[in-house]
């Protein structure tokens, strides 16, 4: 590929997240066979260097609640970068994640920050069609957006070798147990753990084991989580960072990973469980559906309405009954296909007129 053809990215961020979630470094690390550059973002490189695209990843943090100087700036500083990106024909593509900030408190400094965004992207990648049409619903002004659905791709090639079930057992001290069930991924509110630590009280099985893993961010929870898991010796917690490895023998260990969220455009703590062989449990919320569609029934399971200790009973039920294959069908999330559509979505894209 001639030097000309090649196209420049700012992408923020690209591989600065690396010991958080590796998304980033998946989708970027092919790019350059495919004629990209992909450069870090970082404010001072961007106001003196020229890219053809800016590539924006979770924006939503400036979008939470704050009145004080140092978020007015941030934000106020964001906009600023949007109009010279604009000036510079620079295409700004936003991937939407999530639909917004999980803790924004105000409504409508976070409705004003999304519209402003709308005004200066030249395209939106949503990682499911249900995704890019609850983003719509939620703000029209991303309609007249170009948009492209490119899936989450899979983690096989961060995990590396899963462990077998009985030495991710062993090596988490469960011993000879009965059914395990896991939960992986950040703490949130929305994410119902501590509903998921009552359903499981609610079981008599004296051997069952409920592995639960993640970082909280905040205090009343992580009080309330904790308090739960005491009293039932049956649950093991893990709070906090997870390394790769203890993720993988947490998941590993389980029969089946539960993940009762109350609300949830995508999910990358249901694709590390699907990348780990285990099968999933998840509200027919948002793209879980699609995620049944691509990987199949034997490996997804979705429910119904709220989170209940019979849905639980139900998720162990499905995992130990029902028969599947040894590995899961994962092929068509390779990173190397999801950043070839990506590079193509780039490229179909005009560059911006100078307007703003």
């Amino acid at each position: 590929m001639r030097a000309a053809d090649r196209l420049s990215v700012a992408a923020w961020p690209g591989f600065a997240n690396r010991t958080g979630n590796p998304y980033n470094r998946l989708l970027y690390a092919p790019m350059g066979d495919l004629g990209v550059d992909v450069h870090e973002f970082t404010v001072p490189r961007f106001v003196q260097q020229r890219y053809d695209v800016w590539h924006l990843h979770w924006p939503e943090g400036l979008a939470r609640s704050g009145a004080d100087i140092r978020a007015w700036l941030g934000r106020a500083a964001f906009q600023g970068l949007l109009r010279l990106a604009r000036r510079r024909r620079t295409r700004v593509i936003w991937t939407a994640h999530n639909l917004g900030a999980h803790d924004e408190a105000s409504p409508d400094q976070a409705d004003t920050f999304w519209r402003q965004l709308a005004q200066h992207l030249d395209g939106v990648i949503s990682l499911s069609a249900a995704a890019l049409a609850q983003l719509e619903a939620c703000h029209p002004s991303y309609r007249s957006v170009p948009s492209r659905v490119i899936p989450h791709g899979h983690y096989r090639d961060v995990i590396g070798s899963v462990p077998v079930q009985a030495e991710a057992r062993r090596v988490l001290g469960l011993g000879d147990v009965g059914p395990v069930v896991a939960h992986i991924g950040a703490i949130r509110a929305y994410k119902n753990v501590p509903k998921l630590l009552r359903a499981f009280a609610a079981m008599p099985d004296q051997q069952a084991r409920l592995l639960i893993a993640g970082a909280v961010n905040e205090d009343t929870l992580e009080a309330e989580v904790r308090s739960l898991a005491r009293a039932d010796p049956r649950v093991h917690l893990w709070l906090g960072y997870q390394s790769d490895e203890q993720l993988a023998h947490v998941v590993a260990a389980s029969d089946v990973v539960v993940l009762p969220y109350q609300a949830i455009a995508n999910s990358g703590s249901a694709l590390y469980a699907l990348s780990c062989d285990r099968p999933v449990t998840v509200p027919a919320l948002g793209s879980m559906q699609e995620l049944r569609t691509q990987v199949g029934l034997d490996w997804v399971q979705v429910y119904e309405g709220p989170f209940t200790p019979e849905v639980l009973s139900d998720a162990i039920a499905w995992a130990q009954q029902r028969s599947r294959s040894s590995r899961a069908p994962l092929d068509g999330l390779g990173w190397g296909e999801i950043a070839a559509q990506t590079v193509a979505f780039y490229r179909t894209l005009r560059p911006p007129v100078h307007s703003l």
